[in-house]
């Protein structure tokens, strides 16, 4: 037992030995652990050419930080490239941004890529020589070579404002006469002659007709004649006040739609302002398609009467007069609501006429020898 508790003690003692100098080797470790607090770049922003290379510097905070290693990265390569030494490698035009991280803190760089200067080696114009009227523009079209110069500005000039003026390529004519219109893009030059001719308007426009009725689907032409001859126009404008009623195409084409009243206008299309037109008023209808009588065929004797009914088909369809007509008032007379009077012996026809459409009905009227209407039955089939 006393040995026991003797060997108990000692190792007490050694344990309470060695833990002071466990812990006092880990507080050391932990206190030479020194973190980084910043990370910053130099130059902050650099502009460079295609080609070029530059140095960035890093500045790691605070001086005796544990770990300085510092990783560079590039956010847009394609732009510029970075080596692990901060060295930048300008590769196209653009923009990117350099960072620079170590212990979790990053700085960096804005670096903008240009070209170098490229010079104006020529200019061209999509028009030579061009023909204006007075009042009349035209925008030429000037293409800078080569197409990468670094300073494609084009300053443009007339040889006479007076005739003919240009503002960025556009001219616009003043006065009948001849100019130069001149493009310079650095060294180069580029000229279009402008010949401006005198303006001729339009003072009046007719059509060859101004009033027509027409059937639903039926189709007309409108006509129209430039007063003078050589009036400048571009071309004509048709158009209708109602779509659903009468339309209109380009050609000057009507077609009927739809029962109703339309006006269809036409004016010239002109460089220049004017109030020149004129119209075409269109009565749209509903055509009659057939004519019918209640009966075909009628026998009566002399003084007798007969009304005719006629059906027009159909029923909506317009028309303004009912023409009725015998074919021999000898025999039969009709008035013209359709009274059919027998006169004297022999056969005739009534013909009844709406709005170009006709129906018939066949007569046969007898008189007696002596000269008198015996009875008053009236046969029809």
């Amino acid at each position: 037992m006393y040995f026991l508790m003797r060997r108990r003690f000692i190792a007490g003692i050694a344990f309470s030995l060695v833990l002071p100098v466990f812990f006092s080797c880990e507080t050391k470790k932990v206190e030479q652990d020194i973190a980084v607090s910043s990370v910053s770049v130099l130059p902050e922003t650099i502009e460079m050419e295609i080609g070029e290379t530059k140095k960035l510097n890093a500045t790691i905070l605070p001086s005796n930080a544990t770990d300085k290693s510092i990783r560079w990265t590039s956010a847009n390569p394609s732009v510029a490239t970075v080596s692990q030494e901060g060295d930048v490698s300008a590769v196209s035009d653009g923009t990117s941004s350099i960072t620079a991280s170590c212990g979790g803190k990053t700085g960096t760089c804005s670096v903008t890529v240009k070209k170098g200067v490229i010079d104006v080696s020529g200019i061209q114009l999509d028009k030579n020589e061009v023909s204006l009227y007075e009042g009349e523009s035209l925008t030429l079209i000037a293409t800078v070579s080569p197409a990468d110069a670094t300073d494609k500005t084009v300053t443009w000039s007339s040889s006479d404002n007076s005739i003919a003026t240009v503002d960025g390529g556009n001219i616009t004519a003043k006065k009948e006469g001849t100019v130069q219109i001149k493009a310079i893009a650095g060294s180069a030059t580029a000229e279009c002659k402008v010949v401006v001719s005198k303006l001729i308007k339009v003072e009046s426009l007719s059509l060859n007709q101004t009033d027509v009725k027409l059937a639903i689907n039926e189709r007309i032409h409108l006509v129209a004649t430039i007063s003078p001859d050589n009036a400048l126009y571009i071309g004509l404008n048709w158009a209708t006040s109602d779509s659903s009623i009468a339309g209109v195409d380009n050609e000057g084409y009507v077609t009927a739609q739809k029962k109703g009243s339309a006006v269809i206008t036409v004016t010239p299309i002109c460089s220049y302002t004017t109030d020149v037109k004129t119209t075409c008023s269109i009565q749209v209808y509903v055509p009659v398609e057939s004519v019918q009588l209640d009966k075909s065929t009628v026998s009566i004797k002399k003084n007798q009467q007969i009304q005719l009914t006629v059906t027009v088909m159909p029923e909506t369809a317009d028309y303004d007069i009912i023409q009725w007509k015998s074919s021999d008032e000898n025999v039969v007379t009709v008035s013209e609501t359709g009274l059919v009077t027998g006169v004297g012996n022999g056969e005739a026809t009534i013909t009844v006429t709406v709005a170009g459409k006709t129906a018939t009905c066949s007569f046969v009227c007898k008189v007696d020898e002596d000269g008198t209407n015996e009875g008053t039955t009236v046969e029809t089939w």
